[in-house]
C-alpha cells in the first residue's frame, strides 16, 4: 500500500504545469499595439458580433482566455494520464476499491433522497 507522503507527491504532479487559479481578476488593462492579417481582423470582428462583446479588446481577451484554458485543460489531462499510468497493479486495485466504495455511497444517498420525496412529487418529475 502506498504511503500518504508518496500519494501526496503523486497527486501534486497532477497539477504540475497548471497556473494557479486567479481568485481576483485584475481590473487594470495594458494597452498593446500589434498588426494582424485582414483575415484575423475579420474573424475577431465576427467573434465580437457573435459573442456580443462590448469591444474588440474584450473579444480578443475572451479568445485568449479560452485558448489559455484549453491549454491548461490539455496539460491537466496529460498529468492525470501520467499519474494513472505510473500506478502499480496494487495501487490500481486500491484506486478501484475506493471508486467502488464511492459509487456505493453515492447510490445509497440517491436512494435515501428518492425515498424522502413524496410519491406525488416523484410522479411530477
Amino acid at each position: 500500500m502506498m504511503g500518504m507522503r508518496e500519494r501526496n507527491t503523486k497527486s501534486n504532479t497532477l497539477l504540475k504545469g497548471i497556473a494557479e487559479p486567479k481568485t481576483k481578476r485584475s481590473s487594470r488593462k495594458a494597452r498593446v499595439s500589434f498588426t494582424l492579417s485582414q483575415d484575423s481582423l475579420e474573424f475577431i470582428h465576427r467573434f465580437k458580433a457573435l459573442d456580443n462583446s462590448a469591444s474588440v479588446s474584450a473579444a480578443v481577451d475572451k479568445l485568449i482566455e479560452g485558448f489559455r484554458r484549453a491549454h491548461e485543460l490539455e496539460a491537466l489531462n496529460a498529468n492525470i494520464t501520467a499519474y494513472y499510468d505510473s500506478l502499480s497493479p496494487a495501487e490500481i486495485r486500491e484506486e478501484s476499491a475506493w471508486g467502488d466504495l464511492g459509487m456505493e455511497a453515492l447510490a445509497a444517498v440517491e436512494s435515501e433522497t428518492q425515498e424522502a420525496i413524496p410519491e406525488s412529487a416523484r410522479a411530477n418529475r
